[in-house]
């Protein structure tokens, strides 16, 4: 990837972890204030947090490839949502759905507690550096090829 990319995987790392930061300290307010027992602490909790910190590094380079090659924030959100909404389930009815973009990054973020319509979590982030590679190529040639006069 080349720096910008890095850069870009870096800062969805960090918003993310801050994300994290704060849903953790909320979720503890209330569930204090609610008189409930936390299990903010607990392994099932605490092996999500990796594969989310992950997942949301390639998440943000696969969207800053694909921003690149659309150029239009209006329309890249658009699509991304009808891709991940309607593409996706489609892709369900030829059995293939757990290579697509969406689910691969599920897959990230399950972190090897493996669910029968995702990948492991090894081959699901190959795919997803994959994914982020062939789009901040194919952003890199469009931004180039652009005329920005």
């Amino acid at each position: 990837m080349t720096p910008s990319r890095c850069l870009t995987a870096l800062t969805g790392l960090v918003l993310a972890a801050f994300a994290l930061v704060v849903a953790f300290g909320l979720t503890a307010l209330w569930l204090t204030g609610k008189s409930v027992p936390l299990h903010l602490g607990s392994r099932g909790v605490l092996l999500g947090v990796p594969g989310t910190l992950a997942a949301s590094a390639l998440a943000a380079a696969i969207g800053v490839g694909f921003g690149a090659l659309l150029r239009r924030q209006t329309g890249a959100i658009v699509l991304t949502l009808i891709w991940l909404l309607v593409g996706e389930p489609l892709l369900a009815v030829a059995g293939i759905q757990r290579y697509a973009p969406g689910h691969v990054i599920a897959a990230v973020v399950d972190a090897g507690r493996h669910s029968g319509e995702l990948l492991h979590f090894w081959p699901g982030t190959l795919l997803a550096l994959v994914y982020a590679a062939v789009l901040a190529a194919a952003g890199t040639f469009a931004v180039g090829r652009a005329d920005v006069t």
